[in-house]
This record gives structure tokens, sequence and C-alpha cells, in this order.
């Protein structure tokens, strides 16, 4: 929480808190420190958000993490390697308590499989590249992606080997046969995608972030108030 003074007044401005699970050896919140996904999703939340790093290890259960994701505003299941058990049960929980969710990658690959979801291995190397651009994501025109992003049809990179069969949840974005987005449009926000927008300075990319920050929170609307709030006919914070 931050504090300001001005003459006689305290204002005190909620700050969103925005946690994003890393399998990690100890938090790790310098950026410096960020590994290089967890680094670009830092700069993108830079400014809007406090971001921390909810680390655990392979011999950790949920209740080790449970009092961190409990302060958050918000969470971000980021890329990686593997499906942790853990991190199914983070996504389970998120979606109990309807706290926003952002899955990117490995991430959405774990929301999928969490609710019922069966994992594949693709056996092309069409979707793992380090282009910046690799292919395009076709929207469905009813889903949550496209009344965000307010496109059918998007360019995209892409860096994945596995990839989400099938849901429970719903799909709202895919390549040919390959899901690329899956939701929840009855909650604030439980989406994933399954690329990675952090890696890319575009519009779709400030789009989908923008909607994870701006979930008409409460503390959202506090400080919405406080931005325009004057003293002597001055704004107090910009």
């Amino acid at each position: 929480m931050k504090k300001i003074s001005l003459t006689n007044q305290l204002i005190y401005i909620c700050i969103l808190i925005i946690g994003i699970i890393s399998i990690a050896l100890g938090i790790i919140l310098p950026k410096e420190l960020l590994p290089i996904y967890e680094e670009n999703i830092y700069n993108k939340l830079n400014g809007k958000a406090q971001v921390i790093l909810i680390p655990f290890t392979l011999n950790d259960d949920f209740n080790k993490v449970k009092g961190l994701i409990d302060i958050c505003d918000g969470i971000i299941l980021p890329g990686g390697d593997d499906i942790y058990p853990l991190e199914l049960e983070v996504a389970k929980y998120l979606y109990k308590l309807d706290k926003p969710l952002l899955g990117i990658c490995l991430g959405m690959q774990t929301i999928g499989v969490a609710f019922n979801g069966k994992f594949g291995h693709l056996n092309t190397l069409e979707h793992k590249s380090k282009d910046k651009y690799v292919h395009s994501v076709d929207i469905y025109k009813d889903s949550l992606l496209y009344s965000i992003i307010g496109k059918k049809k998007i360019m995209v990179n892409s860096r994945h080997k596995d990839y989400v069969e099938s849901t429970n949840l719903t799909v709202g974005a895919v390549c040919n046969d390959i899901i690329e987005e899956v939701e929840d449009k009855t909650k604030k926000c439980f989406i994933g995608v399954q690329w990675h927008p952090e890696d890319l300075e575009d519009e779709n990319s400030e789009k989908l972030f923008n909607f994870f920050i701006l979930f008409n929170s409460f503390k959202l609307h506090i400080l919405g108030y406080i931005k325009n709030f004057k003293v002597g006919g001055q704004h107090v914070y910009s």
C-alpha cells in the first residue's frame, strides 16, 4: 500500500498485486534475477501492478503457496517445460475463488488439463520457432478473447511442443486443429493462451494484459477515484 501525505490529508492508494507461479529456488523479486520469460511478464506489468514471484519446489504442497496466492489480486501461470500437480491445484483454487488467472503457453496447457483436459505431444515443429510471428490464430466471435481483442484472426509467436487435445473449458481460439486459447466467460478473468503475448509489442498483447489488469477490482475503483481527486485544483496522484 502506497501512502501520500498532502498538508493535513493522508491518502492511501491500493496497489494491485500480481503473482507469477514458478518452480524456483526462493522468492526472486528483483527484475534482474527473473528468468527471461518471467522478466518479460514483469516488464509488461511494470507500473501497473506490484509483481511478486510465488516459487515452489517439487516437494511443496498447495498450502506452501496458498498464503501468497491469497494476498494477490491476480495470478499468472507462465511458460515452462512440465506441468506440476501443484499448478493444477492452483488453477482449480483460483477458479473456485473467481480470482483472475492468465495462463501463458504451458500455463494455458495447465489450465486446460486441470479441467478434465487431455495432454498431447505435437508431431510437427510448425508451432516451435524463435520467429516473432509464426502462425495465425482464428478467434471465435462468441469468445471472451474476441471481446478483448476485437479480431477474428491474429498473428502470434509459437514456442511449444505439446498441446491440449481437449478440455472441459471453452475453447476460444484455434490454429487449424490445435487449441490456442481456453477460457470461462462466467469468471472475471479465467483465460489461457498458447502463445507468448509478453514477448510481443503489439496491440493485441497490450489489450490482453490490460484486460487481465483492469478486471474492475475494488482496488482499481479506489485508484481511479484517487487519480481524479483534486486538492487546490491539482490532481494528487497520476
